[in-house]
């Protein structure tokens, strides 16, 4: 059995004009590392594709304009 994994993020948005809007966010503040899957009967630890891109924390920022 793998172990619940939660991770925390942050995001803060500014609206500077009618249809405009910028966002900068950390996903994985914390920088937890994915569980491990590791188990008496399977000694070689394994996590899956997406949780192990999401063991280290990443800055993004997002620009976003509505047109009409």
């Amino acid at each position: 059995m793998v172990d619940a994994y939660v991770t925390y993020d942050l995001l803060a948005s500014w609206k500077p004009f009618k249809n405009f809007e910028t966002a900068l966010g950390i996903k994985n503040v914390l920088d937890k590392d994915p569980p491990s899957s590791r188990t008496e009967q399977n000694s070689r630890p394994a996590t899956t594709r997406p949780l192990a891109i999401l063991a280290v924390a990443w800055f993004y920022l997002r620009l976003k304009y509505k047109f009409l």
